[in-house]
Formats: C-alpha cells, structure tokens, sequence
C-alpha cells in the first residue's frame, strides 16, 4: 500500500484534487453548437487550450521537441507558452508560425531579461514575460538555474519591465489576490495563476485562486486577462477554469507525453481532442460561446 500514499503537502496532488471536485450541472434544452474561437492581443484563435510554459524539450521529450511543441499549437490554432530558451532555439520556434507567449526566469542579471523582451518583440511573439515562483529552491537559496542565477523580483522592477516591453507584459506564478493586484497595478498586461508544478508545499489550487481574483473587487475595476495552468489535462479541465474565470488554460505534461510518441502531430492531435471535449461540455451546459461559460454551472463536491 504505501506506493499509494502521496506527500501530504503535494500542491500537485490537491490542485488535482480540487479540479475533480468540481461538478458541471447540464443544460439541454435549447443548447447548439459550440463556437470554441476567441481574442487575445488582437490575435483570435481556435481554441483556449494552449500548451503548458514547457522548455527544455530535448531532455524532457526529444530532440527538437521545442520546436515541434509551436508547430502542433500552430497546427491546432492554439496559444504556445514556452519558459527558458536560448536564442538560436527561440528564433528556430519563430519560424513556425506560432502564437508565443515567452515567460522569461527572472535572472540576477537583468541585462538578460531585456535582452529576452527584446528578442521576444523582434521576432513578433504575441507576448512575454516573467516567473515570479522560482527563484528559490527546497533549501530556502536561491537558485541557479541550467547556469542562470535568480533572484526574487520587486514590485518597482516589475512596474519598470511592463513598462520596457513593446509587447505585451505577462506575469506568471500568481496564486493570492495580494500578487495579482501588485501585478495589475504594475501594468501586466495579463496574468498566469499558478504554482508551476508545486514549488511549494501545501499551495491553495491555482484553480482556487482564480475564482479568488476574479471575485476581488478591486481587481474586477481593472481587470487583465486570467491564464491556468498546473494538472489541466482535457478539455472538461479546460471548461472548469474558463467558468472560474480564466480565459486560457495550459497543458504541460501530457503534451510532453504527446512529443515523446509522435512529435508535432501528437500536439496538434492532443489539442484538438482537448477542444473537442471542451466543445462537448459547452453544449451539455447550453453555453454556444466561451463568453456564457460561468461559475453559475459549477458545484463543489
């Protein structure tokens, strides 16, 4: 019995969780076909399942699997999310054609956050931006990342970065009202809710804290758009967080999988089966757009 016992702490284990005690009630009657496509920063898409902020596919998937990572979200008409990444790499996923959202680490060498901004605007990304979760490691010091040192971001420097970028600014790692106010105020053009796999124990579901910031007052005054990620897996997960407020939602590690087996077209196929499903729930729920998905079609378990 005890490879069945997990961690008490495991963020991944209860953001897991919370997800599946969320219930969707139906709604037959006068339902119709679901229209999946939406906006963001002037772009429209098939979809709002968009690949996890996934990097280093080489080790993690296979060789090229970053670039095959943009071309199955360009494939599928979805957003790509992409982490670290060096510039060769980075231009290589350009030239796919994909939507990319670029989330910078925020590096003790700052030069090197601009540079990426840069980068990331020179080579027409959609947007980019930064982590704000992993600058420390399971001892309390601050990392040193693939070579990289870190350091934790202050409120000023994140108001000076929304400001230097010519695209839009995201910030990711989000998971209390405090943060995503800070952020909003510092001019972040959206926000990604998160834990990023668990970097720290006992974390409230990012799910959660999207319904949290969503209902904040202050934050409905000058709202951005909401992005999740962490344990999304199909397209039911995908409706869940879009009626808890998100716009987006991410997929990480199945996508990984999907690389591993068959590279660009398993993305692509794995994406298009998430919507699929996604689309299945908005017509049992009588929602023909993503627009009339709620929180009013949601029960807890």
């Amino acid at each position: 019995m005890a490879e069945n016992i997990a961690r008490p702490g495991d963020s991944n284990r209860i953001a897991r969780e919370y997800i599946d005690s969320l219930l969707v009630e139906t709604r037959w009657i006068g339902s119709r076909t679901a229209d999946t496509a939406f906006s963001l920063f002037g772009k429209t898409f098939d979809t709002p399942v968009m690949t996890g902020t996934l990097s280093h596919l080489d080790t993690f998937a296979r060789p090229g699997g970053m670039v095959e990572l943009a071309e199955g979200a360009a494939a599928a008409g979805a957003v790509m999310w992409m982490g670290m990444t060096e510039d060769a790499e980075d231009e290589a996923i350009a030239r796919t054609g994909a939507s990319v959202i670029e989330i910078i680490k925020p590096y003790k060498d700052r030069e090197l956050i601009r540079h990426r901004l840069d980068m990331a605007a020179d080579l027409g990304h959609l947007a980019a931006g930064i982590d704000i979760d992993m600058v420390f490691d399971a001892a309390g010091e601050a990392r040193n990342f693939h070579g990289y040192p870190l350091m934790e971001i202050t409120a000023d420097e994140l108001y000076d970065l929304c400001e230097y970028s010519r695209i839009p600014f995201i910030v990711k790692g989000i998971l209390s009202e405090q943060d995503a106010l800070t952020a909003a105020a510092c001019g972040a053009a959206g926000l990604m809710v998160s834990h990023h796999g668990g970097t720290t124990e006992y974390a409230i579901p990012p799910m959660y804290a999207l319904e949290l910031i969503g209902e904040n007052e202050d934050f409905q005054n000058h709202p951005v758009p909401l992005f999740v990620d962490c344990e999304i897996k199909s397209g039911s997960d995908v409706f869940k967080a879009i009626a808890c407020g998100a716009c987006g939602a991410g997929i990480g590690r199945p996508l990984i999988a999907a690389i591993k087996e068959n590279g660009a077209e398993g993305v692509a196929a794995y994406i298009r089966r998430a919507t699929g499903e996604l689309k299945k729930m908005m017509i049992s729920t009588g929602c023909g757009s993503l627009a009339e998905i709620d929180d009013s079609l949601l029960y807890i378990r």
